[in-house]
């Protein structure tokens, strides 16, 4: 109990956390107590073990983990009240995966759900088989181009041939499967293309390429096939040069296309000239829902040198500069909304975000996507 009196002394300031005189404060008007065992009596009644367990409860989180575990392991009650709170637990546990809570006001998924991801995501590795692989051969002149395992298919794009294909190394039984080559000169109406995601799991290959006068277009295609993508909002996504600058001063040097669920976004290297001035390097993130427009304003530029980005989810934009930076994309009508940025001890520039997301919450993501698209139909056709 004494952990518990100085922990909550810290965060409360009290000068004595457990005594009664915080809960019932002695005025001078105050009648003066006689009855030594009634005195003692109150002194139990007003103690903080007394308190129901959901006030216990949320007094405690406001506690290191530290501390936490210290008031559990030192008192049977508080270790009852610690076990049968969610709350509590997902606090210990995320100091344990040495991750940090973000506030997220439109995210509804209950506390023990959380915790019971945290753990699941942790345990993940207990069962991961070390002699379990595939060897996969391909031209060395491609080792360094871009490749991505996604849905237990391993795709790769050169750009220099401009030459893609895909194939399946580790598919579910139920799970259908693709294995196509493109040949040079077949993947967008230009010469070359500037950019490939592939997804299997939507049946979908997007293809950025770029006219003569700068203007960019992502073309979204079926993967069986060289048709239009059947849920696509149209044929083609279009990107028009950064705000205020027109097409004779700045030039692409960079591109990176990725995507999750209904979202894509293009990532783009600008050499930037003005007049009477060096040229100046900037970066500009385009964000598109794909399945409802092909416009978007959903548009984030900066001239810090970009490391990477990647999505968190299916609502949800890690931006990688100097510093981390969350954004939300709920909304692809508005610029993202900054929700955390956290500075890193050392001032360095991570090169490459390696954040992928699991089969099972790309899954979730389109089916999501496809509920909320059905209710929409329903919503529209109802009387």
């Amino acid at each position: 109990m004494e952990a518990l009196a100085l922990s909550i002394g810290r965060h409360f300031h009290l000068k004595s956390p457990l005594c009664s005189s915080n809960f019932f404060p002695m005025t001078s008007t105050s009648p003066i107590v006689k009855n030594t065992s009634h005195a003692a009596h109150l002194v139990k009644k007003a103690g903080f073990l007394s308190l129901p367990g959901e006030l216990r409860s949320y007094v405690l989180s406001f506690l290191l983990c530290r501390d936490l575990l210290r008031c559990a392991s030192v008192c049977k009650a508080l270790r009852l009240t610690y076990i049968s709170s969610s709350q509590l637990q997902y606090i210990v546990e995320l100091s344990g995966q040495q991750l940090l809570h973000v506030p997220n006001t439109d995210d509804h998924t209950a506390t023990s759900e959380r915790l019971r991801l945290l753990r699941d995501r942790a345990h993940a590795w207990f069962k991961f088989d070390l002699h379990s692989f595939k060897t996969i051969f391909f031209p060395t002149e491609m080792c360094d181009e871009r490749k991505a395992v996604i849905d237990g298919h391993f795709s790769l794009w050169d750009k220099n041939t401009d030459l893609a294909w895909i194939i399946p190394i580790v598919p579910k039984r139920s799970q259908r499967t693709f294995a196509r080559e493109w040949s040079p000169g077949t993947l967008s109406p230009m010469r070359y293309s500037d950019g490939v995601f592939m997804d299997p799991t939507q049946n979908l290959i997007a293809v950025v390429y770029f006219v003569y006068d700068e203007t960019a277009y992502i073309d979204l295609r079926a993967l069986d096939g060289d048709s239009v993508h059947p849920q696509a909002a149209g044929p083609k996504l279009i990107l028009l040069g950064p705000p205020g600058y027109d097409e004779t001063r700045f030039a692409t040097t960079r591109t990176e296309l990725k995507g999750f669920g209904r979202h894509i976004a293009l990532r783009r290297s600008l050499l930037v000239s003005r007049v009477e001035t060096w040229a100046s390097e900037m970066w500009q993130l385009q964000i598109w829902d794909w399945q409802h427009s092909t416009t978007s304003n959903s548009v984030l530029s900066d001239t810090t040198r970009l490391g990477d980005f990647c999505f968190l989810g299916s609502n949800r934009l890690l931006v990688v500069t100097i510093d981390l930076k969350i954004y939300s994309i709920e909304d692809i009508s508005q610029t993202p909304q900054l929700l955390a940025c956290f500075q890193s001890p050392e001032r360095w520039l991570v090169k490459q975000c390696l954040l992928p997301m699991d089969d099972t919450e790309r899954r979730n993501a389109n089916a999501n996507a496809n509920a909320n698209a059905e209710q929409k139909i329903d919503v529209h056709l109802g009387p």
